[in-house]
């Protein structure tokens, strides 16, 4: 992998985009690439109504019928699920110029034979459509099917992040199960500690700063270097009574599997 940090330029090339997508990603892209002064040609969605709320963001003109897609755009970028790639990609009018995909876990190669360039740029970071996007830091992640593809999908992603790695699908597919990790999988144990919290009358606000300490201490160490907690010491008196507070099996479950984890770890 090799990354780079790049200044957003003060004079931008003259490029045209369309979007294909009308979901956060899509949502994000559209407000900064109107940010930056980039020209997003067309929103596409399914969604007539979503279409045009994309739209809206970067002037745009809202289309639901793939066939009403114009040719005259540089990048066509595709921020769909993962599983209607198939169905639009088959029904796009024409060849284009240069396509990218957004997908963490989807090759590049699900575009070939639909651009002349593609690609992949995969934002690592996650989106929702009420986030402030004036302040959301979003590194891009990008692939290119040759040196040509690579260079073009690396201006347009300078225009939407200072912060671009170049990385292959499999660094990407490693990328994509580490945040599952990182991020999907220590939320649901967030929620956990949620309920355990509003169960017993505590404010969930009263967890924030250890759980930004807990963040903060892994930019300086490894996160087993910053492990702490009953598991780690292998205190199995407080691992007992933690286990009977907890009210129900499922939760006992995370937590033997997780304690048993940290101890082998260690």
């Amino acid at each position: 992998m090799r990354l780079s940090f790049v200044s957003l330029p003060s004079i931008l090339t003259k490029m045209k985009v369309t979007i294909i997508g009308s979901g956060n990603v899509a949502s994000w892209m559209a407000y900064i690439l109107n940010k930056n002064a980039v020209s997003v040609n067309q929103v596409y969605g399914r969604n007539p109504a979503t279409a045009a709320q994309v739209a809206a963001l970067c002037h745009a003109e809202p289309v639901s019928c793939l066939a009403d897609l114009r040719p005259d755009s540089d990048y066509y970028i595709f921020s769909l699920k993962d599983d209607a790639y198939g169905e639009v990609l088959s029904a796009m009018p024409f060849t284009m110029p240069c396509a990218v995909h957004t997908a963490g876990s989807l090759p590049q190669s699900v575009l070939e034979g639909c651009a002349r360039h593609y690609g992949v740029m995969y934002p690592f970071q996650t989106i929702s459509k009420t986030a402030d996007f004036e302040q959301l830091k979003v590194p891009l992640c990008i692939e290119g099917k040759d040196e040509e593809s690579l260079r073009l999908i690396r201006h347009l992603a300078c225009q939407l992040s200072s912060q671009v790695n170049e990385m292959d699908g499999g660094q990407r597919a490693v990328l994509h199960v580490a945040a599952v990790f990182a991020c999907n999988f220590s939320n649901a144990l967030y929620d956990m500690a949620y309920q355990l919290l509003t169960s017993a009358g505590i404010d969930w606000q009263v967890m924030l700063p250890l759980l930004q300490q807990t963040i903060d201490k892994t930019a300086s160490m490894t996160p087993k270097e910053a492990q702490t907690g009953p598991a780690v010491r292998n205190d199995k008196s407080i691992m007992e009574k933690h286990l009977q507070r907890l009210p129900s099996e499922e939760m006992r479950q995370v937590y033997k599997m997780l304690s048993d984890y940290i101890i082998k770890r260690k």
